[in-house]
């Protein structure tokens, strides 16, 4: 397997390459500013949102959400690379464990518009993600719709 081939500093490396594709991506983003808008530094900016964030309810808790994840996740995955290079010895499964946690979070940021879930009583597949197909048949023109 490759990863077990580099070690541990593989995983390690593709996750900071997705952090440097994630920057030139932003980098690449040209808004249009408004007519008459002042030019304001990246401090100010920054400084804007912290002041904005909390005091809006809206994006208040799933911008401390996000963070406090990210944080931990980050904080997770760097002490399981010292427990399975330091205590197991495990040099090759640490490079596998880290390329594994960023091939997850690239498969999370495109996820599948419908995955085919169970068959219903009629024989039919319903979605686990996206809107749920309805079959109607003999059997629920009897029954209202809930």
């Amino acid at each position: 397997m490759p990863a077990q081939a580099l070690g541990a500093v593989s995983g390690l490396l593709a996750d900071a390459a997705t952090f440097a594709v994630a920057l030139v991506c932003l980098l690449r983003i040209r808004a249009p500013e408004p007519r008459g808008a002042t030019a304001r530094s990246l401090r100010e900016e920054i400084a804007i949102g912290l002041r904005w964030t909390p005091a809006d309810p809206h994006p208040r808790a799933p911008a401390a959400f996000g963070c406090l994840t990210n944080l931990g996740l980050t904080g997770f995955q760097a002490l399981q690379v010292l427990f399975l290079v330091g205590d197991l010895h495990a040099i090759p499964a640490a490079g596998v464990v880290a390329a594994n946690v960023v091939i997850g979070a690239f498969q999370q940021s495109y996820p599948p518009t419908a995955i085919p879930g169970p068959r219903d009583r009629d024989g039919h597949r319903g979605e686990l993600c996206g809107r749920p197909r309805r079959r109607h048949s003999a059997r629920d023109a009897a029954a209202p719709d809930p």
